[in-house]
């Protein structure tokens, strides 16, 4: 979900687009590193729950 947003957001960047090299480079660490949508999700959940 979060992914099919960012992409939907992004899609009519312009090539060479500084925000678009950003996600795609935080997209390659976090798959790295072993996470999926459903941890981004249950962090971003959690992140949002501290501030409230």
């Amino acid at each position: 979900m979060v992914e099919g947003l960012v992409d939907d957001l992004l899609r009519d960047s312009a090539p060479g687009d500084p925000l678009l090299a950003m996600m795609d480079a935080i997209g390659r660490k976090a798959q790295a590193a072993g996470l999926n949508e459903a941890d981004v999700d249950a962090e971003l959940a959690a992140w949002n729950a501290e501030r409230r």
